[in-house]
């Protein structure tokens, strides 16, 4: 599963990524609206930044590679706008990959660690 982010702040993301990119022409891929054919190099990490902690991700957590062409996408996408979840920001499964998340459900704290997987 992929990042959701609320549609005010996935387009942030999306226009940065694209800014960095230059000129290179962006195309689409299944679900995803960020796509370049060539390596997306000019971005190398994003910064998710809450009240108290930030999140930084290297490329490995928000580029996809597509497995049958040369594509590369940024590996997000926008809430969907018309349902109950337009309102959520989702951290998903690529972009928590090599990080020790922890939850301190009765302090209602969250942390948030780089530790590479093996």
């Amino acid at each position: 599963m992929f990042t959701r982010l609320v549609v005010p702040a996935y387009n942030a993301v999306r226009d940065e990524v694209r800014r960095r990119m230059g000129n290179a022409t962006v195309s689409s891929l299944g679900g995803f609206d960020t796509c370049y054919s060539v390596p997306i190099a000019t971005v190398p990490t994003i910064t998710f930044m809450f009240q108290g902690m930030n999140m930084t991700l290297p490329q490995d957590n928000f580029v996809i590679h597509s497995t049958s062409t040369s594509i590369s996408c940024l590996a997000m996408a926008a809430a969907p706008a018309d349902n109950v979840n337009s309102v959520l920001n989702v951290i998903a499964n690529m972009q928590q990959q090599n990080h020790r998340i922890l939850f301190d459900v009765p302090n209602s704290r969250l942390g948030v660690a780089r530790e590479l997987c093996t």
